[in-house]
C-alpha cells in the first residue's frame, strides 16, 4: 500500500504541472470560442466571441492560425478540466489511505473482538512475518568447512555471502538464507538468498557464483541456471546472479545496484 501511496504522489506532481501549464497558456489565449461547420469543401471555421454570437465571424484561409489557437485553447480547456477532476480524486483517496484502509482495520480492532475475530485480509507486514517465520531445513555445511557469520548470527559458506546479506540488511530486503526450492525436470536446490520483494511480495533468488574459474563448478551453476529459466524464473528478473573471481572481485555497489534496481522495477510496473 505504501507503493501505491508514492505511485499516487507521483501521479499528483504530474498533474499540477499540467494544470500549472495549462492555465498559463489558457491566460494567453486569444478570446472567443471555436465553432466548426461542416463544407462540401470540408470544413469551415467561426469564431464566437460570446455564447450570443451563435454564428459567429467566418475565419479566413490567411487567418488559419487564430483558428488553432481557438482549437489549441479548446482542447486545454477539456485537459484542466479532466485533470483537476483526477487530482480531486487523487486527493480523496491519499486522505483515505493516510487515515487507514481496510488492510489495517484488524489491527485498529479492540484486542478483545481480535480474539475472536478472523481476519479476511493480512497486512503486508504480517504476510512478511509469515514468509519468514515459516520452518525449512537448509542444507547442511560440511564439519570441515569454514563457516562465516552474518550480523543475524547465521552461519554462511563465504564472507562474500555475508556482505551480499549487510546490503540486504542495509535495506530491509527481506531475506532467507538456503532456503529449498524446488525446479521441476532438475530437483530441489538451495538458492544463496531468497529474498522477498516488499512491495510486491515475489519471492526472488539470489545465486552467488565465487568459483566461476573452476570449470566443473561453473558447468554445474549454468546448468542450474538453465533449470531456473526453464520453470519460469528468468535470468535478471526473479533470478539474480552476484559473482567473483581474483582478478574481478566482488563488487559491493554494483551488487546493491542490481537488487535495488529489480526492486525498484516492481514499483514501476505496479503502475
Amino acid at each position: 500500500m505504501i507503493v501505491f501511496q508514492q505511485l499516487l504522489k507521483q501521479r499528483k506532481l504530474t498533474l499540477e504541472k499540467i494544470i500549472r501549464d495549462t492555465r498559463r497558456l489558457l491566460a494567453q489565449a486569444p478570446e472567443g470560442i471555436l465553432r466548426i461547420i461542416p463544407h462540401k469543401k470540408g470544413v469551415q471555421y467561426y469564431r464566437r466571441k460570446d455564447t450570443k454570437d451563435y454564428n459567429g465571424s467566418y475565419i479566413r484561409k490567411e487567418d488559419m492560425q487564430l483558428a488553432r489557437n481557438l482549437g489549441q485553447k479548446k482542447y486545454n480547456q477539456m485537459l484542466l478540466k479532466s485533470a483537476e477532476k483526477e487530482q480531486a480524486l487523487i486527493d480523496n483517496l491519499l486522505d483515505y489511505y493516510e487515515s487507514g484502509n481496510v488492510n489495517d482495520l484488524y489491527d485498529e480492532l479492540n484486542p478483545s473482538l481480535q480474539a475472536v475475530v478472523s481476519p479476511l485480509i493480512i497486512n503486508k507486514n504480517e504476510q512478511i512475518t509469515r514468509w519468514y517465520n515459516t520452518p525449512y531445513e537448509r542444507m547442511a555445511i560440511s564439519f570441515n568447512s569454514p563457516t562465516y557469520q552474518s550480523a543475524r548470527k547465521e552461519d554462511m559458506r563465504s564472507k562474500s555471502e555475508v556482505f551480499i546479506a549487510q546490503i540486504l540488511d542495509k535495506h530491509n530486503i527481506p531475506y532467507l538464507y538456503e532456503k529449498p526450492l524446488t525446479l521441476k525436470g532438475y530437483g530441489t536446490i538451495y538458492p544463496d538468498f531468497t529474498i522477498l520483494d516488499p512491495y510486491t511480495l515475489e519471492e526472488i533468488y539470489i545465486e552467488h557464483l565465487g568459483l566461476i574459474m573452476n570449470l566443473d563448478y561453473l558447468e554445474k551453476n549454468l546448468g542450474k541456471i538453465s533449470a531456473y529459466n526453464k520453470n519460469g524464473i528468468y535470468l535478471g528478473d526473479r533470478l539474480l546472479i552476484t559473482y567473483e573471481t581474483n582478478k574481478n572481485p566482488l563488487d559491493l555497489k554494483l551488487i546493491e545496484n542490481i537488487i535495488l534496481t529489480r526492486l525498484h522495477r516492481a514499483i514501476i510496473e505496479l503502475n
